[in-house]
């Protein structure tokens, strides 16, 4: 889905969809970005299908800080404290690193299959062999 993303930025973009459907990270194409070093930006996408961006982010931003950002400011669910938004940083954080992890479990998972299967492919680290 997020193919334009590294891994760990791929992970916080993923999970801030997860956390509500109607936000999704998008690249700007380089012509079109009013601001350079914000390549990216996160859209809400409203129930008539129009949509309209949320936040402008940089490459920097694109960490555990940003899905706390997220669910810090939606108003929905989240009444606003600076204790909660402390709690909602580790949150983000717990997210992202169990993501990363259910992503190497399931490299090695594939690894495994692929090795006690006789597959002629893997994928370790990021990278597919064959």
């Amino acid at each position: 889905m997020y193919d334009f993303l590294s891994d760990d930025h791929s992970r916080v973009a993923e999970l801030i969809h997860e956390y509500d459907s109607s936000l999704s990270v998008e690249l700007i194409q380089e012509e079109s970005r009013e601001i350079p070093q914000f390549p990216y930006r996160i859209m809400h996408t409203r129930e008539d299908g129009s949509s309209y961006p949320v936040r402008y982010v940089s490459i920097e931003d694109m960490n555990p800080k940003l899905l706390a950002w997220v669910y810090a400011n939606d108003m929905v669910r989240n009444p606003k404290d600076l204790l909660q938004y402390l709690e909602l940083q580790e949150k983000a954080k717990k997210a992202v690193e169990d993501k990363r992890m259910e992503d190497i479990l399931g490299e090695s998972r594939d690894l495994v299959s692929s090795i006690v299967g006789g597959k002629n492919w893997y994928k370790h680290n990021g990278i597919t062999y064959s």
